[in-house]
Order: structure tokens, then sequence, then C-alpha cells
């Protein structure tokens, strides 16, 4: 399981076309040297994807470069591996 796969099938458990989504990360596959936190951050970047996938646009007071490094552009390229759509995702 490639660590994309596990944030796509983690955010979504029941898979792509039902809307339901998991943010509670608490374990995140990922090599130690690209931690910059504890687990909590992964769970509100999995939140934001979550949202970004249902339609919700960035969060004003969210970061722009942060959020489309750490969250657009993390679920784009997750999605594309997965040869998944990204057509319905709101703009960053």
């Amino acid at each position: 399981l490639s660590e994309g796969e596990y944030r796509l099938a983690a955010l979504q458990p029941l898979g792509p076309g039902a809307p339901l989504y998991m943010a509670n990360n608490d374990w995140v596959v990922s090599e130690t040297r690209y931690m910059y936190g504890d687990w909590a951050e992964e769970s509100l970047l999995q939140a934001e994807r979550a949202l970004r996938v249902a339609g919700q646009p960035r969060p004003a007071w969210l970061d722009a470069g942060y959020y489309e490094q750490r969250v657009a552009s993390v679920l784009g390229a997750d999605r594309r591996a997965a040869g998944l759509e990204l057509t319905g995702l709101a703009a960053a």
C-alpha cells in the first residue's frame, strides 16, 4: 500500500462513490524525516481534503500556499495515481 493509496482509502473508506469521509488519521504513512508535528496535523489535513472532495473551497483563514502544497496538490496527485477523476473538486 503506497502512501497515496493509504490516504485515499482512509479518506473514503467505502470508496470514492460513497459520500462518507474519515478525517481521524492517527497513523500516517510517511518517512519520519517528513513529519513536522504529531498525528493531529495529518487528521486536520485529511479533514481539509474531505471538504475539498465534497466541493468546499479553501477556508479564507488557511494559508493559500500551505493549502495548495499539503491539501490540493497531495489530493490531486493521489487521485491521479489511482486513476480517479479530478472533476468536481473545489478550486484552491
